[in-house]
């Protein structure tokens, strides 16, 4: 690690005009930032879960939360180097390592479940917001807006605990926030929101407000600048039974897709995976004129008439003809992947 260390910060130091110890210093100070969230995240966990499971038990939970500390130990380190150098090997890698901690935590919260009812991932909390990554049975609210300069949509799942997260998509694609907020004081929601770039982690205060007739929040940040967004509407409805098909794909996945538009703007349907044969369901709002937000929901167990929200679709209209939509799927754990659907012509 410390041959690695040298060259990468002389490479890195050649490139920026640094020295080998100030490139050394840059790279453990970005480390020693990341790590040190890694680590209070793993500690609060612990903490809160030793609170409930008595001494001694529970050391396969324990193991396997420890798994997920390793795992967020080297996307902090591979995050540290992406940050000094922003290659995207090695940030495919730490996105990579994102994922698998975040599977540990999965298979961990099985574990601590079984043990006792606790509750099923507990989510962590930072400077008063609570950041959960398990994905919910709670429908988005959609609230067009804007934010860092650019207009968009927002997507916010509101909890009965009253936690808010969800994500916001600028309408040209190019930033792309996961919130997680905190709605305890009425009438005011502090985030804290994760991106890619320098205004990543930074917090947001929004207040809350009326004004021709809608539910409106605003606020603003130094980087984030002024934040606006006003509701259009809730992802819910009830299918009829009349849908246009189409062909999707969701990253790498190809999908059949059936999806009914109703005159109030509400979109639901149904996809199905072409290669496994998973169903799910699609529930959202055409809320702008060649815009739509789409909840993909995921069966879970045998249960069909239970849920979670897997991924969060925000798409625009490409085509007329023929009818193509396309955009973007952003998942609570950073994950984002490309997405569409264009109608297959009635014979």
């Amino acid at each position: 690690m410390r041959k690695f260390l040298s060259v990468f910060c002389l490479g890195w130091g050649t490139l920026t005009g640094q020295t080998l110890e100030e490139a050394k210093e840059e790279f453990r100070a970005q480390k020693l930032v990341l790590e040190e969230a890694a680590g209070e995240y793993f500690q609060a966990k612990v903490k809160a879960f030793s609170k409930k499971v008595p001494e001694g038990e529970g050391k396969a939970y324990r193991d396997q939360l420890e798994k997920a500390h390793l795992a967020w130990m080297a996307w902090a380190e591979l995050q540290a180097r992406a940050q000094v150098a922003p290659e995207p090997e090695l940030k495919r890698e730490a996105l990579f390592w994102m994922v698998r901690a975040s599977l540990y935590e999965q298979k961990g919260s099985e574990l601590k479940k079984a043990l006792g009812g606790a509750d099923n991932f507990s989510p962590v909390v930072i400077d008063d917001v609570r950041i959960n990554l398990e994905p919910l049975d709670i429908p988005a609210s959609i609230y067009p807006g804007e934010m860092a300069g650019r207009k968009g949509c927002f997507a916010l799942q509101w909890t009965e605990d009253e936690a808010v997260r969800g994500a916001f998509v600028s309408d040209d694609g190019q930033k792309i926030f996961r919130l997680f907020g905190d709605n305890s004081e009425r009438g005011v929601v502090k985030f804290l929101c994760l991106g890619t770039g320098a205004d990543s982690g930074e917090e947001l205060v929004v207040r809350k407000s009326s004004g021709n007739g809608k539910l409106m929040w605003s606020g603003g940040s130094g980087t984030l600048g002024v934040v606006k967004m006003a509701k259009a509407g809730d992802a819910q409805g009830r299918r009829e039974g009349r849908p246009a098909a189409y062909d999707g794909s969701s990253g790498e996945t190809n999908l059949r897709m059936g999806l009914e538009w109703a005159e109030v703007g509400t979109v639901t349907g149904s996809w199905m995976d072409k290669g496994s044969g998973v169903p799910g369901e699609f529930v959202g709002l055409n809320y702008a004129e060649g815009r739509l937000y789409l909840d993909r929901w995921e069966e879970v167990g045998d249960d069909a008439e239970r849920g979670i929200v897997k991924a969060m679709w925000f798409l625009k209209k490409t085509s007329e003809n023929p009818v193509t939509w396309e955009g973007v799927a952003v998942y609570l754990n950073g994950y984002t992947e490309e997405v569409g659907f264009t109608k297959i012509p009635q014979e």
